[in-house]
Order: C-alpha cells, then sequence, then structure tokens
C-alpha cells in the first residue's frame, strides 16, 4: 500500500509583520512580539488571502506576504518586488 505524498501548498510563500510602521520576519520576532501577532491576528483573513493567492498564482508561487497588525491589512509581491 502507497501513502499518498501531499505537496505543501505555498511553501515558498514568506511572511513578514509589520507592527509600528517595523518589518519583522518570522525569524526574527520577540516572544512579546509574537503574543501581539496573536492577540491580534484574524486568522481567517489571513488565509483567505493566502489562498486567494494560492489560487491565481499557483501553489509554487514564490512572493512575500506583508502583514500590518494590528490592522490586518495584507500585500503579496513576487521576488521581483512586484504586488501581485
Amino acid at each position: 500500500m502507497h501513502k499518498k505524498q501531499y505537496k505543501m501548498r505555498g511553501k515558498n510563500i514568506t511572511n513578514v509583520y509589520i507592527i509600528d510602521g517595523k518589518e519583522i520576519s518570522i525569524n526574527d520576532i520577540t516572544k512579546d512580539q509574537l503574543l501581539f501577532i496573536e492577540s491580534n491576528e484574524n486568522r481567517g483573513l489571513y488565509n483567505n488571502f493566502r489562498n486567494r493567492i494560492l489560487e491565481e498564482k499557483r501553489d509554487d508561487v514564490v512572493c512575500t506576504i506583508r502583514i500590518r497588525i494590528p490592522e490586518m491589512v495584507f500585500e503579496a509581491e513576487n521576488e521581483f518586488g512586484i504586488l501581485l
């Protein structure tokens, strides 16, 4: 019996959070910033935005999603800096 292998959707998407006008990579977030993000984020809004990008540009799209916290405003740009 073979296990079906699933490809992770959007593995080339990078999230960058914007807090007080400062861009912060997920790798550089402090515990306090993470708590702030978790208490202010709307996961449903993010998922809808991300899924729309994946549907329009395909699962292997390379892009950065900028997430303005606490406003929950999103924008995505490709690897060339062009807004999607």
